[in-house]
């Protein structure tokens, strides 16, 4: 698990204002469904945290599984 202060994914995160984490949403709703899409989901947890955190990520997001975080975040 990365260090909680040089996670490079959550500092990204944090560093989008709100128009660009609207367009970004926008963005993927324009592919088709966004109902199973796991980085969306991960989008949305780590911008509700305001530390990350990995556990509480993986509770917020049942169907996300330890081993694919790390892909997802890649």
């Amino acid at each position: 698990m990365p260090n909680k202060l040089s996670d490079p994914v959550f500092q990204l995160l944090k560093s989008l204002t709100q128009s660009e984490k609207r367009h970004f949403r926008l963005f993927t709703n324009r592919q088709g469904s966004t109902e199973g899409l796991k980085f969306l989901q991960l989008f949305d947890a780590f911008d509700a945290q305001e530390q990350p955190d990995e556990e509480r990520v993986l509770a917020q997001v049942p169907t996300l599984k330890r081993a694919q975080l790390a892909n997802l975040k890649a």
